[in-house]
């Protein structure tokens, strides 16, 4: 009852949650696929119709009291049968609700023959609609778009409607109980099929009339989204004829690829005419005009003047046309990657299959369609988890483990042949579906009985091997731009394995010291593995000569901030990708790669910090074990302490660019000093002793205090002459560090101090960063107090320097110089008292 209340709503999103819920009723209701419907079912049916079954509470789905299951095949059927003629009330709806429709019809009631007649039905009566009264059937583009005013709204998705067609013309494979009993079965189908059949061979052959003359496609006008809004339409219908041919592909099919290929070329013709612009102005001019007959021709249109259209008057246009989704659905991805790529297609013969295979331009475009049916944010968890490892599994055995072939073939393809793969990875691992990573692992692979980290090591094996072939195919200039994207695409592809989350065993340990030796050795751009080689050599444990080896490299190639005298311009072996302009990005790369550490810290911080409180509450026994396991912990935080130390003071040193790039290092060194300060907090002062966090304290004291100075001073000295604002934003993390480096230093004293321990000597003092701090700002006050100083001497040198004559000096007489002082005194005696009066 809700449901259908829905349906009558005013609100289009609320109308889609409505049939959501009548399609989830196809879909979980019960009916025998071999039921057949004779008379007297369709009668009983019919009687069992005339009550709403729909709004009754006590349909026979639900269990009895004992716990047995109930099932009424004629009740059953007459609630389908009444869902579906309630779905006749959604052809009425907007675009998005038939779509909606479209899209998942044929999943829910695929199974359930009875149903098949009245959904035919319904098809039928509603795609004639929007057919020509002619012999040859055309779509009437002009009843599917609803223009108005100033826009256009597409009102039927004529797209979607042939694909459903589509999916119920084909022709599945019977079973022996069904081919038995196939004589009874009503003729009505057959009938609707016919008739969809004939309809879907008219279109195969004419599709329909699109007027390509002006306007254009991104004009802002009504005619032009009219136009523009055709056009997606005629693309996903030759997507959905394409989809019918291939279908119902069967061995003894005659030049079904050519039919194939000749509507792709149609389609391919429509793409490029709506992404060229209109140029209607400009004519070509005839070899036999003159100026004479121009303009004796220009004057009749002066006086022939039609209607101006309103394309004319709009000078503003919009972005480049952008075509709509494919209409596909995973089922037939997987049928025509079949039929381009599988060693062996049962239902193809050899002459058929190899001339589409050997068109390029058609493997350009179909996995494009793929690609795209696969970044659909909606797709169903059941479709996911039968189609999308079938089709991983076919690119696997032809592209990755055949990369070479496959790029002697062409490199176009082969690109978009990784870009499904990674796709298909994807899905597969994305947490949205909850897949269990042994369950199609071993169906890509095809090595049974697997762990997961076996199954991804043979993955990353072959990817290896293709990267390899790559790097050693660089030196073929023609190729270069294609080498390069290969290598991207290989890249994120093994990325994405390599950031998965799984249990590390000695095979996969194996292959990322492989992709360790790649990175170090590598000339051409791989340094997007670097986060992930890192994330997965941390969960080996064994990343340290690898990052250790990276920071090198990067003081190397940026220099350090503490060096008059950069060392930029020396060369080593190891990572010779790196360089001046790359070298930031690894950095970034490295300060991420810390903060992920710095999360795992936390994580063992706040395990001690719940030990710390449970051993209050526990019982001796128990007690003794959360203090020794509490120790041990301890233990492993002043280990991991230290390493985080060293690489981030390491990582501070380094010459880094104002901006994005100086605040994650800043980033870095506050959450260091954050995890610092969480440690000597939280540590037990009877612990503190036997711990010996002296080196801890050497590292993360003075040393650490001052590369943070000469790091804060390095940006501040940096500042361009530019807006405050821009200033402030590159500016605002230090005052945080700061906070944080004197949180740290108080939380050591004070540990210190309860435990009796001296670790004042280890910790520097807060003025002395605070002087380091401002030390551009002393520098010039200094520079402006010198000044004046130095006027002044160089006045008094310029005196000393004058020569004077005693031949020509005056004497003044004592009585003259008497009459002056007594004068000058007289006038200030009468100076002060005009201040008294006034």
């Amino acid at each position: 009852m809700v449901c259908r209340k829905g349906l009558y709503s005013r609100d289009s999103v609320h109308r889609c949650l409505a049939l959501s819920g009548f399609l989830s009723v196809l879909r979980h209701v019960k009916i025998s696929r071999n039921t057949l419907v004779s008379s007297s079912q369709s009668v009983c049916s019919d009687q069992y119709s005339a009550y709403s079954y729909l709004t009754q509470a006590a349909v026979e789905l639900h269990a009895t009291q004992q716990g047995t299951s109930v099932t009424s095949r004629v009740r059953n059927e007459a609630m389908c049968m009444e869902v579906v003629s309630i779905l006749r009330r959604c052809l009425v709806q907007d675009a998005s609700v038939k779509q909606l429709l479209y899209t998942k019809l044929y999943d829910c009631a695929k199974d359930k023959t009875v149903l098949h007649e009245s959904i035919l039905e319904l098809l039928y009566e509603h795609i004639i609609k929007y057919l020509s009264d002619a012999a040859p059937a055309t779509i009437l583009f002009d009843k599917c778009v609803q223009v108005n005013a100033t826009s256009a709204i597409l009102t039927e998705p004529i797209g979607h409607l042939l694909y459903i067609v589509a999916q119920y013309l084909q022709s599945e494979e019977e079973d022996l109980e069904d081919i038995l009993c196939s004589q009874d079965i009503d003729t009505g189908s057959a009938h609707l099929r016919s008739k969809l059949n004939t309809i879907m061979e008219q279109l195969c052959n004419d599709l329909g009339h699109v007027d390509m003359d002006d306007p254009g496609v991104t004009d802002l006008s009504a005619e032009s989204n009219a136009k523009y809004v055709k056009f997606q339409q005629v693309l996903q219908c030759y997507e959905a004829l394409i989809a019918n041919r291939v279908m119902q592909w069967r061995v003894d099919s005659k030049d079904v690829a050519s039919s194939v290929y000749n509507m792709y070329k149609s389609c391919h013709q429509i793409l490029e005419q709506a992404k060229t612009p209109a140029k209607s102005a400009k004519k070509n001019k005839t070899l036999n005009e003159t100026k004479e007959t121009i303009k004796s021709q220009k004057s009749q249109k002066s006086q022939k003047k039609g209607p101006i259209k309103l394309s004319s008057l709009t000078k503003d246009r919009t972005g480049p046309f952008k075509a709509l989704p494919c209409v596909w659905d995973l089922r037939f991805c997987v049928r025509i990657v079949e039929l381009l790529y599988s060693e062996t297609v049962e239902w193809s013969s050899l002459d058929q299959r190899n001339e589409l295979r050997g068109r390029r331009d058609f493997h350009h475009w179909t996995l494009r369609c793929v690609t795209s049916v696969l970044c659909n944010e909606h797709l169903d968890k059941r479709s996911v988890t039968c189609y999308v490892p079938k089709l991983a599994t076919i690119l696997y055995q032809r592209c990755i483990c055949r990369f070479q072939d496959m790029c002697h073939f062409d490199d176009q393809t082969t690109l978009n042949c990784i870009e499904v793969f990674r796709a298909c990875l994807t899905l597969l691992l994305s947490p949205s579906y909850s897949l269990k990573i042994e369950s199609f692992l071993p169906i890509i692979t095809g090595v049974e009985d697997t762990v997961a980290s076996s199954g991804i090591s043979d993955i990353l094996e072959q990817l290896h091997t293709a990267l390899v072939q790559v790097e050693a195919d660089s030196d073929v200039e023609e190729r270069d731009a294609f080498m390069k994207k290969h290598v991207a695409a290989l890249v994120q592809t093994a990325a994405l394995l390599l950031d998965t989350p799984v249990i590390v065993c000695q095979k996969l340990s194996g292959v990322i010291i492989k992709y360790e030796e790649y990175l170090r050795t590598s000339k051409v751009d791989c340094l997007a593995l670097v986060p992930s080689v890192l994330a997965a050599n941390a969960r080996a444990q064994q990343e340290a000569a690898l990052l250790t080896l990276i920071i090198d490299k990067l003081a190397t190639a940026l220099g350090n901030i503490d060096e008059e005298d950069t060392s930029a311009a020396e060369e080593t072996g190891n990572f010779p990708s790196i360089d001046a302009r790359t070298g930031h990005s690894v950095l970034n790369h490295v300060c991420l790669h810390l903060n992920n550490r710095f999360k795992h810290t936390e994580h063992l911080l706040a395990r001690a910090r719940d030990l710390a409180t449970a051993q209050n509450y526990a019982v001796h026994g128990n007690k003794q074990r959360i203090e020794r396991e509490l120790k041990e912990l301890y233990k492993c935080l002043v280990i991991q302490l230290c390493q985080l130390t060293i690489w981030t003071g390491r990582s501070c040193k380094v010459r880094c660019c104002i901006g994005s790039g100086s605040d994650r290092v800043l980033l870095a060194a506050i959450g260091l000093y954050s995890l610092l300060a969480t440690f000597f907090k939280q540590t037990p002062v009877d612990m503190a002793p036997s711990l010996r966090l002296e080196r801890l304290l050497k590292l993360g004291g003075k040393k650490l205090s001052s590369i943070t100075d000469t790091l804060v001073t390095y940006l501040e000295a940096s500042q361009q002459p530019k807006h405050a604002r821009g200033v402030l934003r590159d500016t605002k993390l230090i005052p945080r560090l700061v906070l944080e480096a004197e949180n740290f230093s108080k939380n050591a004293i004070l540990l210190a101090n309860k435990a009796k321990l001296n670790f004042q000597q280890y910790l520097s003092l807060g003025t002395a960063r605070d002087f380091r701090i401002r030390a551009p700002l002393l520098q010039e006050a200094l520079q402006a107090r010198e000044q004046p100083q130095e006027d002044i001497d160089l006045t008094k040198d310029e005196e000393d320097d004058v020569n004077i004559n005693d031949a020509e000096t005056e004497i003044l007489s004592p009585a003259h110089s008497d009459e002056r002082n007594s004068d000058a005194d007289d006038e200030e005696t009468s100076r002060k008292k005009r201040r008294r009066v006034s």
